[in-house]
């Protein structure tokens, strides 16, 4: 059986990336995240080397924005599961005599 995931070091890993929404660059081989507030300033986050493909430069740069919402989403159903066991426990309960 897989351990379960540590949410509190993916979180610290997120938390000391470069925040913002990552682009990909105009020829597809490095990502640009925000460096201003204007929001128009771009910051290079990763150069892509010659054995890189669009898809891993792609994944890298969803991965900002969906690692945080993922983990969001993880925490969300293990809260959820520790409730429906209590009303799995409590059902249990009821019906014994």
């Amino acid at each position: 059986m897989t351990p379960p995931l540590d949410l509190d070091a993916l979180k610290r890993l997120c938390e000391k990336a470069t925040a913002g929404d990552w682009i990909i660059g105009s020829q597809g081989d490095r990502i640009w995240g925000p460096m201003g507030s204007d929001g128009e300033v771009r910051l290079s986050i990763c150069l892509a080397g010659s054995r890189s493909s669009v898809q891993d430069i792609s994944f890298i740069a969803a991965a900002r924005t969906a690692m945080p919402a993922l983990i969001t989403e993880v925490e969300r159903l293990r809260a959820d599961r520790l409730v429906l066991i209590e009303k799995l426990k409590e059902a249990r309960r009821e019906e014994t005599p």
